[in-house]
């Protein structure tokens, strides 16, 4: 019996902003330049290291196979890279799968590298596409200073300069400093491959990485549900998993889970978008002032206080809150029961002020009607949302005469 050929090294990783893609679908959303940029990396890394011509050296979401699992491949990767090279964007702090990538690596490394100092060094920011002047990231001193003695970089970044041939001097210069980098840092600071990393455990605090001066709400999904420590009594455990964010209702969707599809439609449409599990602490405020679609398993009401859950959000369902209930008409446990509990969560989120209330029943209907869902759900918050705030203090607003203290003043300073 032969044992199979070594696997090529994987030297490093390329994170862009793409999001993960949606069933039934295979195409990411590749922005071209991205491939581009990732063969001429690769290019220049085989030669610095001496890999035969053609070899994989390095790995992007653009190289998993048609009908392959994408997620189980970026996890592999994840697992033997050398180097995780992020190119930074505005869009890439808006997405939930590259910030998911990047903490899988970082997490990684924590559990192989002791130091801190170490772990940086594997972890390479590249200006993609330049961010506004009013934001800033951890990490963008250090993707700045990957083009110092470059300015085209600083002010155009490069994809700019990989797109166009007037700026390929620079665009060599900064492509040949990567790869020197990539395989020093891979040479002299190696990093033991470890098991495959399952991104879908992987949780981030979107907000913490996200440019400090952005103001923009996320558009919220949030989720109720029971979870597999929570299911009700004869209930099958089939659709739910150990968080509310797991829920996955349709069988024919069993891959990705419905707060992660209608996350992934949002950031599609370029909007900062964040799940959250509306019953953990403070949660629900959030409600208050951002986009948010609420989805609800109508087998909520059967868990153990369950009523107490919808009395939870009832304070918070304004305007721009839209409930989209969802549930399978495939699922066996429908028919009887499951149908009379959607018809009881519908009538009760009307009782406690649901304004705008969905029902959706398959998965190729949820599929079409997604996209516009979140359309208008933005839209709503956009006209209602900043116009009209919800109860309670505010921020005072600062005007061309000073600020405006109250009902009546003028503002004017004595």
């Amino acid at each position: 019996m032969t044992s199979a050929p070594p696997k090529p090294r994987c030297w490093f990783f390329l994170s862009y902003a793409h999001s993960q893609p949606l069933p039934g679908r295979e195409e990411t959303d590749t922005d071209g330049n991205v491939r581009i940029f990732f063969r001429h990396l690769s290019a220049e890394v085989a030669k610095l290291t001496g890999a035969r011509e053609g070899a994989t050296v390095g790995f992007f979401a653009g190289l998993a196979e048609p009908g392959s699992d994408w997620r189980a491949v970026q996890g592999e990767m994840l697992a033997v890279a050398d180097v995780f090279v992020a190119l930074h964007s505005p869009n890439y702090f808006n997405r939930s799968w590259p910030m998911r990538e990047r903490e899988a690596f970082l997490q990684r490394l924590s559990t192989v590298l002791p130091a801190p100092e170490q772990r940086l060094r594997h972890v390479v920011p590249v200006l993609w596409v330049p961010l506004p002047p009013w934001e800033d990231t951890p990490e963008h001193g250090a993707a700045l200073a990957l083009g110092q003695g470059v300015p085209e970089y600083a002010e155009n970044g490069l994809r700019a300069l990989c797109m166009l041939r007037g700026y390929e001097p620079a665009y060599r210069r900064i492509l040949e400093r990567l790869a020197r980098h990539i395989v020093d840092v891979a040479r002299t600071s190696p990093v033991r491959p470890s098991a495959p990393m399952r991104l879908d455990d992987v949780r981030i605090e979107r907000q913490a990485v996200r440019p400090a001066g952005d103001t923009e709400k996320p558009f919220l999904v949030s989720v109720l549900c029971p979870t597999l420590d929570h299911l009700p009594p004869g209930r099958s455990a089939t659709p739910y998993g150990a968080t509310r964010q797991r829920w996955r209702p349709f069988g024919a969707m069993r891959e990705l889970p419905v707060a992660d599809y209608a996350a992934n439609t949002a950031e599609r449409r370029g909007l900062p978008t964040r799940i959250i599990d509306s019953t953990q602490d403070g949660a629900v405020e959030l409600f208050d002032s951002c986009p948010t679609l609420l989805l609800v398993d109508p087998w909520t009401l059967a868990t153990p206080g369950g009523g107490d859950v919808l009395t939870l959000v009832a304070k918070h369902l304004h305007p721009w809150v839209v409930c989209l209930v969802v549930a399978d008409r495939q699922d066996p446990e429908h028919a009887g029961r499951g149908a009379d509990l959607s018809a009881e969560v519908t009538a009760r989120l009307g009782r406690v002020g649901a304004r705008q209330i969905v029902t959706v029943l398959d998965v190729d209907e949820l599929a079409y009607r997604m996209p516009a869902i979140v359309e208008s759900t933005r839209k709503e918050y956009l006209s209602t949302g900043m116009v009209f705030p919800p109860q309670g203090p505010h921020e005072t607003r600062p005007t061309l005469r000073g600020r405006q203290d109250g009902p009546g003043t003028t503002g004017r300073e004595n």
